[in-house]
């Protein structure tokens, strides 16, 4: 089969390159060519004119005739490129990885240059900004790429590729001549592409913005994988179908953003603890209530104080939240929240100081206390309510006032600090309530635990007392986000005597009795040996489930709470595709 000539120029080889390696097939002497005066192209039209390497070929042109010197005799040129020694060399490897980063440091270079001193933003923001417009370019030009054969219109080059051309001009770069020299050269495009993207959301702001940059770690992972994976597939497997490549390139993209996340996540709570264990910045339950104890007493003493419209519209409120949880003031089933509402009301009647409100919810709380021990939990959920209403109103400082003569500047500073402090214990207490009920359950205490978190998450009243940071740590706990899937599972072998579980303990008691019956020690040392490692697995996920939770509740009262770092595989859909446009061009240059 003929040499195809224009396959080679499309998968971007110039003619000195083709010439190069027709002539070292046909021991043709190159260098004497061109020592005579011939250039490239003459080379090439002689080599593959209809004489091929044999004697003298002349040219239809009317072009001088080429004279051909062989080191030895051969019987004809061969027709296709056989499989040359790859150059693996340092040089290669440093000219594959010039010619990647040749797009990202150029255009960093450029936009530092016009960022100081001539834009006057400063080198790095510059440096940032342009990379950041090279990634918008490509992404506009892939688009454009992909759509253009629905209106006829032709294919034009990236900024990126033509960067690179320029500099191959120059002789600066290499292409890949490996496989694994184009899986490096496309994973390291790939993740630079799609952290530029991030610094153009960054930069863009607003909506579509926060679509390119909600979480650049996630974004690169997933920009290499997108990148990679298309290419290891036609290098390592022959794959060439275009739609098998698409389908690879987004598939590879959504499992690598998982990951990285899984990744960063882990990372990032090794350097939180790192850092608290250093700054010993921990503080247990009862110091925090104390703290915030003494600044509302320091507030009373400058005569802070309550109204008692304040309180009346406070009560108001209260009655209507608990009307719509089907509260009925007649039912004896309430008796407890009815007790509750009359020291509210008692309370409104006359403006109150912080201490006198606290006195308020012990009051509140001793109520709660008595419905769980009277068997009436709708009751004792109310009365929460009430007390989560009364910690709303303590923590709004538009509902205090400040006696004459007060040293207000100072009495607000100390009021909202106090505030902010009791505001966390309140929160930090909702969960360590939480972890105290499902240590109660007759469930494994992670299946109890993770079934209060859901029940949280669901109630939009008690949801929306927890900042947005928080809110996202409940759903993860709720969902089991960051649980081992393994230990989960295999906690499932643990037999066990509730009645949810009397079913799988029973098979687990029949497999050792059936052992033991027939002789199989065997089968009856691998059930044991199941439920053993069942009951090892339960232990290890109860365990780990009270450490996420008790970690929350620390974070909740150092005020210091991080939504966990998760990627939908629906997040990635929108996300991913972005990047394939843009690596699409770039990855068919670099085809070796």
């Amino acid at each position: 089969m003929a040499f195809d000539i224009e396959g080679a120029k499309q998968a971007g080889y110039n003619d000195a390159e083709i010439t190069d390696h027709l002539a070292k097939q046909s021991n043709f002497d190159l260098a004497g060519a061109k020592k005579a005066g011939y250039n490239d192209a003459e080379i090439l039209q002689h080599l593959t004119g209809p004489q091929g390497v044999k004697g003298e070929a002349v040219p239809e042109d009317g072009a001088r005739p080429l004279t051909i010197r062989r080191s030895e005799p051969r019987a004809a040129a061969p027709t296709e490129m056989p499989q040359a020694e790859p150059d693996t060399s340092f040089t290669q490897n440093a000219g594959v990885l010039a010619r990647t980063l040749a797009p990202y440091a150029t255009a960093a270079g450029a936009g530092a240059l016009m960022g100081a001193p001539l834009g006057g933003v400063g080198a790095i923001p510059g440096a940032i900004a342009g990379v950041s417009a090279l990634g918008l370019g490509n992404l506009a030009t892939g688009a454009y790429n992909f759509a253009a054969p629905l209106f006829g219109g032709s294919q034009v080059t990236n900024p990126s590729e033509t960067i690179r051309n320029a500099f191959a001009a120059g002789g600066v770069g290499r292409k890949p001549a490996t496989s694994e020299q184009a899986l490096m050269a496309a994973s390291m495009e790939g993740g630079l592409d799609a952290l530029s993207l991030a610094g153009a959301g960054r930069i863009i702001g607003g909506k579509i913005g926060n679509f390119f940059a909600a979480k650049p770690p996630v974004q690169a992972a997933g920009g290499v994988s997108a990148a990679a994976t298309p290419v290891a597939m036609q290098e390592y497997y022959g794959v060439e179908d275009p739609y098998a490549l698409a389908a690879g390139s987004l598939i590879g993209g959504i499992a690598a953003a998982k990951t990285g996340a899984s990744v960063a996540e882990s990372a990032t709570r090794l350097r939180d603890l790192a850092k608290r264990y250093a700054e010993k910045s921990n503080i247990s339950s009862e110091a925090l209530k104390q703290r915030a104890q003494a600044g509302f007493n320091a507030t009373d003493a400058s005569g802070v104080v309550y109204d008692s419209a304040a309180l009346n519209s406070f009560g108001t409120k209260t009655r209507q939240d608990l009307a719509r949880e089907q509260y009925k003031p007649t039912s004896p089933r309430y008796t407890e929240v009815n007790q509750a509402l009359a020291s509210v009301d008692e309370a409104a009647a006359n403006a109150q100081s912080i201490g006198n409100l606290h006195s308020l919810r012990q009051d509140l709380g001793y109520y709660r206390n008595n419905a769980y021990a009277a068997g009436n939990p709708d009751s004792a959920r109310m009365i929460n309510q009430i007390i989560d209403n009364l910690d709303d109103f303590i923590a709004a400082p538009k509902n205090a006032t400040f006696a004459a003569g007060a040293d207000v500047i100072e009495a607000s500073k100390t009021l909202k600090s106090s505030i902010t402090d009791w505001s966390r214990w309140a929160n930090s207490n909702k969960i360590e309530t939480v972890i105290n009920r499902a240590a109660l359950s007759d469930r494994p205490f992670a299946d109890a635990l993770q079934s209060e978190f859901k029940t949280m998450a669901k109630n939009p009243a008690q949801l929306a007392r927890f900042g947005k940071e928080e809110q996202a740590a409940i759903r993860a706990l709720a969902s089991g986000q960051n649980e081992s899937t393994t230990l989960k599972y295999l906690s499932k072998l643990a037999p066990s005597f509730n009645r949810r579980d009397i079913v799988r303990t029973g098979a687990a008691g029949l497999g050792v009795g059936a052992g033991l019956y027939a002789g199989g020690l065997p089968l009856a040392a691998t059930a044991a040996g199941l439920s053993a490692a069942g009951y090892g697995a339960r232990a290890a996920r109860n365990a780990l489930s009270g450490v996420e939770a008790n970690a929350l509740a620390a974070a909740m009262r150092r005020g210091d709470v991080r939504a966990p770092m998760n990627v939908t595989t629906q997040e990635m859909l929108r996300r991913v595709p972005p990047q394939m446009l843009m690596q699409d061009q770039q990855s068919n240059a670099m085809a070796r």
